[in-house]
């Protein structure tokens, strides 16, 4: 798990230093030594991580796959997309969504006992 952790390090340092600029998708402002140096250590952590899953039993598709699936309920793109709030930021949303929907059906609701209640008091 330590040689994990440390390509993980190696590769973080990579991008330590650089603008946003140049850590933008395809990484236009990396040389071709500095992205062979991130395709080497990408390819090194994903070597432990797999060799982890092995020895720990894990099918690592199968868990990704499993993750991905959780993700997408905990945090609907609908909801989500371009923010990073956390997970009880979401709760919270949802519960007060709920709230809300259930006062405006508790005032639909009232509205339409008081038109009977009228209607009966004009008949």
């Amino acid at each position: 798990m330590l040689a994990l952790v440390g390509e993980a390090g190696e590769l973080a340092e990579l991008f330590q230093w650089r603008r946003e600029d140049e850590a933008a998708p395809g990484l236009p402002g990396y040389s071709a030594k500095d992205r062979g140096a991130v395709e080497e250590e990408l390819a090194d952590v994903l070597l432990y991580l797999i060799r982890m899953s092995d020895v720990c039993g894990i099918d690592l598709g199968a868990a990704a796959a499993a993750k991905i699936a959780k993700n997408a309920a905990k945090y609907p793109a609908e909801r989500c997309r371009g923010s990073a709030a956390k997970y009880h930021t979401y709760q919270e949303m949802r519960t007060e969504a709920r709230q809300q929907k259930r006062g405006r059906e508790e005032v639909a609701a009232e509205g339409e006992a008081g038109k009977e209640d009228k209607k009966e008091e004009e008949q």
